[in-house]
């Protein structure tokens, strides 16, 4: 077995659950480095997926560290209409096209916003002229209406009320909302927003029902 020092600064172990070998981390010789090198694909640096195997030991093999969760959250609807109201007063409207709630988390920046925007746009959820999913909302012009969502990161774990520790602070959050809503414009997509940090009473008419939780 590797010692610690090997493992050093972050220590890889075999998934029990996964082999059976609760002795197999790593392997002799194998550095985090090493490990970390191979091709895992492009997750997010928080997800909670066990990584795959690696070939050249046959462990499967994750981070050892505390809990860790996914990227930017954005749960989407096709509506065939949406609206927000904060304080009374009604603050984003659109009609065919997407609504779309938006959580981040601590370690989220730019990138993860620029490829939300990616997706959203390019999201093929719309129907074409046979009925098949197989549009974006920027083929068929329809709008996306943008409601921050913290409680996107709510953890209901352990006991019955939701907490939400890996929900990123509104200093961090605000931004980057924002900037997947200029993003959204830029794609010549016209986009509507709830008010960040408010009640908001959201209403929509889901169309199909058609929703999807993306996280990138």
């Amino acid at each position: 077995m590797a010692g610690i020092d090997t493992l050093s600064p972050a220590v890889w172990f075999a998934a029990i659950g996964e082999i059976g070998n609760p002795q197999g981390i790593v392997g002799a010789g194998k550095t985090p480095a090493d490990v970390a090198g191979a091709d895992w694909g492009g997750g997010h640096s928080t997800s909670l997926a066990v990584r795959p195997v690696d070939p050249s030991t046959g462990l499967r093999c994750c981070m050892l560290g505390p809990p860790r969760v996914a990227g930017v959250r954005a749960l989407v609807q096709r509506v065939s209409r949406a609206s927000v109201v904060a304080e009374d007063e009604l603050v984003g409207e659109i009609g065919m096209g997407l609504c779309v709630f938006v959580g981040v988390t601590h370690d989220d920046g730019p990138a993860q916003a620029d490829r939300l925007v990616d997706k959203l746009a390019d999201l093929r959820l719309m129907d074409d002229a046979a009925g098949v999913m197989n549009r974006s909302v920027v083929d068929v012009g329809g709008a996306v209406l943008v409601v921050s969502q913290f409680t996107l990161y709510g953890d209901t774990s352990k006991g019955r009320r939701p907490t939400w520790m890996a929900a990123a602070p509104p200093d961090r959050a605000e931004p980057l909302v924002e900037r997947v809503v200029a993003g959204l414009r830029e794609r010549g997509l016209e986009v509507a927003t709830g008010r960040f940090q408010a009640d908001m009473v959201v209403d929509l008419a889901n169309e199909g029902p058609a929703t999807l939780m993306l996280e990138v």
